[in-house]
């Protein structure tokens, strides 16, 4: 009995702490570790929306975690962004309330949403100032909505800074570029978490140039580069990184269709779409983990078996759905989102 009670006030503590740290912008995790996925029904990635609102909800609705009106129905579902929602496109701060408002109506429902950093995200907490200044669409937005700032002291501040860097589920990481620059996981998470409790955000390791939310690895696709990324991963214990920041990368770079999907499905799966971009695309990529408790392996089945999608959940080649056995995990492509 006392035991059970010990158990219970835990538990309590640790629900009054975090809405706390929520509410009043205390300083947060700067990187998130989920060791037992299997707490999730399902893991969904999605990345790069830009300030495309409308976009973000349609998203949210094909995935099956949101109604049409935009609220949680995702039950126990965890749902990882993957940074940049700000910024290009004119709705930055809809899209961040949006996301407010399912993390709070996720955790209510024993599931979770999850925010990481972007280096937009970034950028804008480092440099307020300078950044708005190169982002006209925000301020004119915040000018619309009657928002002076987003500071730490906003709700939209808030949650900014509340951003981890990055996001470890089991043996897979979600982080913005899908490279590492430290050696040891320990490392990493020690020199990030000091970074954030010191709220130094205009911090090289966070915002320069070969940082882990601003390098382009992928795309100029240095073979030498890109296999000490993956070592590291994998002596780090981690099979699988999901990124964005790079729209189309190994579509742009590999022409082979079999050769682009074999690169993009092994160590590395890049879920940008390009919403950001001058093309203005009506679609999104995300990944969906169907079993997440077989996230916790070490390495990754890749037999591929042909996945089931809906009209309008349509996957990566050919509109064909290829998952993976072991962790079930599917590459889709969402159309018509505006």
């Amino acid at each position: 009995m006392k035991l059970d009670f010990v158990k219970n006030l835990s538990l309590i503590a640790c629900v009054l702490i975090t809405t706390l740290c929520t509410h009043y912008g205390y300083a947060s995790e700067a990187v998130v570790e989920i060791l037992n996925p299997s707490t999730y029904s399902r893991v969904i990635a999605v990345s790069d929306l830009h300030g495309r609102a409308k976009a973000g909800r349609k998203l949210m609705q094909a995935l099956g975690v949101a109604s049409e009106d935009g609220a949680w129905i995702g039950g126990k579902s965890l749902v990882v962004v993957i940074g940049d929602s700000v910024a290009k496109g004119d709705h930055s701060i809809k899209l961040l309330r949006y996301w407010m408002k399912l993390e709070k109506e996720a955790q209510a429902a024993g599931g979770k949403l999850l925010h990481t950093l972007g280096n937009h995200e970034a950028r804008l907490i480092s440099r307020p100032s300078s950044y708005l200044a190169q982002h006209p669409e925000i301020l004119d937005e915040m000018e619309e909505l009657g928002l002076k700032t987003l500071g730490e002291t906003t709700k939209e501040g808030k949650f900014l800074r509340r951003m981890p860097v990055a996001a470890r589920v089991g043996n897979v990481l979600f982080i913005h570029t899908g490279t590492v620059e430290h050696k040891s996981w320990e490392l990493l998470k020690k020199d990030y978490q000091k970074i954030f409790d010191s709220k130094k955000y205009n911090h090289p390791l966070l915002i320069g140039d070969d940082s882990i939310l601003e390098a382009k690895m992928y795309g100029e696709y240095d073979q030498k580069l890109v296999s000490q990324n993956f070592k590291k991963l994998k002596e780090m214990d981690i099979h699988t990184v999901v990124f964005g920041h790079e729209p189309g990368v190994f579509l742009d770079h590999i022409r082979d269709p079999a050769t682009a999907l074999k690169q993009n499905t092994q160590q590395a799966i890049n879920i940008d779409f390009g919403m950001g971009g001058k093309s203005k695309a009506k679609q999104a990529r995300a990944i969906l983990f169907t079993k997440p408790e077989n996230m916790t392996s070490k390495t990754l089945d890749l037999t591929t078996v042909k996945a089931t999608t809906e009209d309008t959940v349509k996957s990566f080649f050919n509109d064909e759905g290829f998952c993976f056995e072991k962790t079930l995990r599917k590459l889709l492509i969402i159309r018509d989102l505006e």
